[in-house]
C-alpha cells in the first residue's frame, strides 16, 4: 500500500494527481492552506470545491493524511516545553516582582514622607503592570494546552482513521 499524502505538505503536482481532485481542487487546496496555515478536517471540509464526503473517503482509504505520524510527537513535544518554558518566566517574573518589591520597601523606609507616596504609586503601576503580563503569560498556556488537546484529538481521530482499514 502506498505511503498517504500529506495535504500539509504535498505539492500542486502531488494533489492533482490525488483521485478526484485535479487542478481546480489542487488549487483550492493550495489556497487555503496559505489562508490557514496547517489544515485540519475542519478546514478540509471548508472548502466548497470539494465535498465533504470525499474528504472522508480519501481519508478512511489512506490516500491522503494531515500530518505525517513522526511529526505529530514532534509538535505535541514543541508546545510541552513551550508551555514549560512559559511557566518557568511566570515563575521567575513572581521572584523578580518579590524581589524588587523587598528592594522598594526597603527604599521606601529611607526616603522622606513626601516622597514616599510617589514611591507607593509607582509600586502599584508596577504590581499591575505584573498583574497583566501574568494573566496574559496565563491564557497563552492555556491557549497551548488548548491546542495540544485539539492535536491530540485528531491524531486519534486519524488513526482511528487508519485502524478502520
Amino acid at each position: 500500500m502506498a505511503k498517504p499524502i500529506n495535504i500539509n505538505k504535498a505539492n500542486f503536482t502531488q494533489l492533482k494527481a490525488i483521485k478526484k481532485i485535479g487542478e481546480t481542487r489542487a488549487l483550492a487546496i493550495i489556497a487555503k492552506r496559505e489562508e490557514e496555515g496547517l489544515l485540519s478536517l475542519d478546514n478540509l471540509k471548508e472548502i466548497t470545491e470539494i465535498p465533504q464526503s470525499l474528504w472522508t473517503a480519501l481519508l478512511s482509504e489512506n490516500i491522503i493524511c494531515l500530518e505525517d505520524p513522526e511529526d505529530a510527537d514532534d509538535g505535541q513535544e514543541v508546545l510541552q516545553n513551550t508551555i514549560k518554558s512559559l511557566c518557568h518566566k511566570i515563575l521567575s517574573v513572581e521572584k523578580s516582582r518579590d524581589d524588587m518589591a523587598e528592594t522598594l520597601q526597603t527604599k521606601i523606609e529611607k526616603i522622606p514622607e513626601q516622597s514616599k507616596a510617589h514611591l507607593e504609586e509607582q509600586r502599584l503601576i508596577f504590581e499591575q503592570q505584573r498583574d497583566i503580563y501574568t494573566k496574559q503569560k496565563e491564557e497563552q498556556i492555556e491557549q497551548m494546552r488548548e491546542m495540544i488537546k485539539t492535536q491530540n484529538e485528531e491524531i486519534k481521530d486519524i488513526h482511528e482513521y487508519s485502524k478502520k482499514i
